[in-house]
């Protein structure tokens, strides 16, 4: 696991902050045809996640960030100076999270699928929600679950993720590209312990997150895809918000956005 630090790395953690953002987007990174698309396509996408954040304390996770995109973070002032940046390299395409300065570490891991054809796995990230040993903390997954055809692959991954997040002191979130296109997709989580937190807190309307972006020539359903899984129990979920993948007038990402309000204090 790689992690690094802003300049504010040494200084004391100020308070828990009582509401957090948590931001989940896949960025399209793997549609990148060289280093130069990667990196600007990541820029624009730091651009408008910085809007959406809007100043307040944030967690967020990216899927298919392009390695040749990395770069674009190092390079990014917001970046620098206010987050933490959390990946495991290896991959040509993965995983990655940002975490604001102000929220304490305490523990961050990735566990690898087993038998995935296409190398997914899931980054954990663990934020203390009190001092001490013993005590609460919030657990937040950011995971990209198999492709296509393959719904019983993601409910085995699924099912994984589940096991780290249904524990008495874990307040477990886990968010991504679930790749949910099939009914048997919007089945298995419930019987895994999870709640869809968009169902929960806006029932009724579609939210749809991927589709949107028809490139010359294709005609895909629209499809919601990206999620946030909540382990029953947990009561820090105040809100959850879909942003367009798109930014003056071109589309950043096939995917769009979803913005989770979280209360932690």
């Amino acid at each position: 696991m790689s992690t690094s630090r802003g300049p504010c790395q040494n200084q004391k953690q100020v308070q828990l902050p009582s509401r957090v953002k948590l931001v989940t987007w896949n960025v399209d990174g793997a549609s990148s045809s060289d280093s130069k698309l990667a990196y600007e396509s990541l820029s624009s996408a730091l651009s408008l996640i910085k809007l959406w954040v809007d100043g307040k304390p944030a967690i967020i996770c990216l899927q298919e960030v392009h390695r040749d995109s990395l770069p674009a973070l190092g390079n990014d002032p917001w970046v620098r100076s206010e987050f933490s940046i959390l990946h495991q390299p290896g991959q040509r395409y993965d995983n990655l999270v940002l975490v604001s300065l102000c929220l304490s570490i305490s523990h961050a891991f990735v566990i690898d699928f087993p038998k995935s054809a296409i190398g997914r796995r899931a980054l954990f990230v663990d934020i203390p929600l009190s001092a001490g040993s013993g005590k609460r903390f919030l657990r937040i997954a950011n995971t990209h679950l198999e492709s296509l055809n393959q719904s019983l692959a993601r409910r085995a991954q699924l099912a994984l993720v589940a096991r780290y997040l249904s524990l008495p002191e874990v307040e477990g979130l886990v968010c991504g590209d679930m790749n949910a296109n099939s009914p048997a997709d919007e089945e298995y989580p419930p019987e895994l312990g999870l709640e869809d937190v968009w169902t929960v807190v806006r029932p009724g309307e579609e939210g749809f997150t991927w589709g949107h972006a028809q490139w010359e020539g294709e005609t895909w359903p629209l499809g919601r895809f990206d999620k946030v899984f909540r382990a029953r129990g947990v009561r820090v979920v105040e809100g959850i918000e879909l942003r367009e993948g798109r930014g003056e007038g071109s589309w950043v990402s096939d995917h769009h956005a979803l913005v989770v309000n979280l209360r932690l204090g």
